[in-house]
């Protein structure tokens, strides 16, 4: 299981809002004549350190290599590249500005403090949507084999009903039969989780007529 192209853009959001909350205080502090600093620097932070390795990382995991490792070798690759995202953010400031200083050790805490909070929501939220998809099929399951269960047994039963009428009484067998049909019709149409009342009592009074046909009294 992984993330959607929507869900992507999502976290990419909020993962640029994580940078521009303690970005910004420093830019209030700093304001003048910073404006030139951080028109270059916001997008080499952005693409580099927060929202590139993201879509790097789950980009590595469609292939066979990555998907197939434990949660922790994933952890590691994804810390991995965090800091060679650091370092690139490095390389990229310096070019722009000479008097710029992120330390080895910075950028080697930056990429274990960020890359480790931010794989570890990933595969939070990841755990809780595959709980909630495991739940779902398995009430699903449930209703199938509920299902598999009756309906052999109910169509047996009517089939019979119906067979002992045909010569006692055919009218009565045609009801049935033409009861059956929209029983059948029914089941083969509604696929939606949610009915309406009506409709539900409507398909319980023909099942219950088909009951009365077979025990009369």
């Amino acid at each position: 299981m992984t993330f959607n192209r929507k869900e992507k853009l999502v976290i990419s959001l909020l993962l640029g809002f994580l940078y521009l909350i303690p970005a910004s205080l420093e830019w209030l502090q700093h304001s003048d004549g910073h404006l030139p600093i951080i028109v270059v620097s916001l997008p080499i932070w952005l693409v580099f350190f927060y929202i590139g390795p993201f879509w790097l990382f789950y980009l590595l995991q469609k292939t066979t290599f990555v998907s197939g490792l434990n949660v922790f070798k994933q952890g590691a690759i994804y810390v991995v590249i965090m800091y060679a995202g650091a370092h690139l953010v490095d390389t990229l400031h310096l070019l722009a500005f000479p008097h710029y200083r992120f330390s080895v050790a910075e950028q080697l805490a930056s990429a274990i403090l960020w890359g480790v909070f931010i794989f570890s929501m990933a595969q939070m939220y990841l755990l809780y949507w595959r709980l909630v998809l495991e739940q779902e099929l398995r009430k699903e399951t449930q209703w199938l084999n509920l299902t598999n269960r009756l309906n052999p047994h109910f169509l047996f039963n009517s089939l019979n009903t119906i067979s002992a009428l045909i010569y006692a009484s055919p009218q009565k067998a045609d009801e049935v039969l033409h009861k059956l049909a929209d029983i059948l019709r029914y089941a083969v149409e509604q696929q939606k989780q949610w009915v309406a009342l009506e409709d539900e009592l409507t398909i319980c009074r023909t099942y219950l007529n088909i009951e009365q046909a077979r025990f009369t009294d």
